[in-house]
């Protein structure tokens, strides 16, 4: 063997006795929905949008849901993830404003519309993403609100809202 194969496989037999004792703490994560129970009347006010089931929770005492939010019970740095439909009963071209709060402040930084069409499947749909630092006790939650138009029929569409907070 030549030198500095031999100080290869040293160098790795090193690094991996080093890494042998070192355990990965299994990052926390969540995603909840919202089911058939859905927000509506979206107009000139935000309306807070439903979150009414969990989808999937790997440690429930860290992400507790209630009242259409989901409180985080621990510090660090999370990644959200937020996927919304509405509809406009009325088939009325709206643009919506969609957007997350930590807490009752709106997170900067990452707003999405929706522009809500006016034909017959008057269903449209918006993704947002955030890195957000949260001390434990924050909670987050989903608004919506009529940016553009005139209607005040804006709905969640059934099944199709989702918040996925992942730690980092």
């Amino acid at each position: 063997m030549s030198i500095e194969r031999e100080a290869l496989i040293d160098d790795l037999q090193t690094l991996k006795a080093a890494v042998a004792g070192i355990s990965v703490p299994e990052k926390e994560y969540c995603c909840y929905g919202c089911g058939v129970v859905v927000a509506t009347g979206i107009g000139a006010t935000e309306v807070q949008l439903n979150l009414n089931f969990t989808i999937v929770n790997n440690f429930t005492s860290t992400f507790v849901a209630s009242s259409n939010r989901i409180t985080v019970n621990k510090t660090g740095k999370f990644m959200v993830s937020v996927d919304v439909a509405l509809s406009d009963a009325n088939r009325n071209s709206n643009t919506f404003k969609i957007y997350v709060k930590k807490n009752t402040t709106a997170l900067t930084a990452g707003d999405s519309y929706i522009e809500s069409p006016s034909t017959a499947s008057r269903t449209a749909s918006a993704s947002i993403q955030y890195i957000v630092d949260i001390t434990s006790g924050d909670y987050l939650s989903i608004y919506a609100i009529r940016s553009a138009g005139s209607s005040t029929t804006g709905a969640q569409v059934a099944n199709a809202t989702r918040i996925t907070i992942v730690e980092l």
